[in-house]
């Protein structure tokens, strides 16, 4: 269950990992569809609308109980609960399972968010060619300038780039 996008083993088609492929195949796909398409993220972004965090409390809760409930602690506190007989023994049990139980939710959550955000992150978005390249802030202006003037260059009407004065 804890495959990243970059090991050879099949993960489940609900898991972030497999979304990932997904995604990554479809990203190459649509960078090849548009040529003319120059894509850039600015430091400092993210390639997602929601981060790990709340992905993993909101949209992976199924996925983030699973992993908890396949935990060791967890397991072996359920099979250490079916044989207790004592009703109160049981209920302090349950009790302490049910901490446990909160306290792996919490953690996995935690693993699921950091293998979303590494999933998600505009360096990945480069590597598989969803986007072009992750640019400074200061030098945005000036790069869709030489895109603009690159693309130019190609079009049988050409385009004048506006004088820094005008800036």
């Amino acid at each position: 269950m804890g495959t990243t996008p970059s090991t050879s083993r099949s993960v489940p088609p609900s898991s972030p990992a497999h979304r990932a492929r997904s995604t990554s195949k479809q990203g190459r796909a649509a960078a090849r569809a548009g040529p003319n398409l120059t894509a850039f993220a600015v430091d400092g972004a993210f390639a997602s609308v929601i981060g790990g965090a709340p992905a993993a409390a909101v949209v992976f809760p199924p996925e983030v109980r699973n992993r908890a409930n396949k935990d060791p602690r967890i397991v072996s506190a359920r099979a250490a609960l079916e044989l207790i007989k004592d009703p109160d023994e049981r209920a302090e049990a349950a009790a302490e399972l049910d901490r446990t139980l909160a306290d792996a939710i919490l953690e996995h959550q935690g693993r699921l968010a950091k293998e979303f955000d590494a999933i998600h992150s505009v360096e990945r978005a480069v590597r598989v060619g969803s986007l072009d390249a992750v640019i400074d802030p200061a030098r945005l202006r000036e790069r869709v300038i030489e895109v603009l003037d690159k693309r130019a260059s190609k079009a049988a009407v050409p385009w004048t780039s506006p004088s820094p004065t005008l800036a």
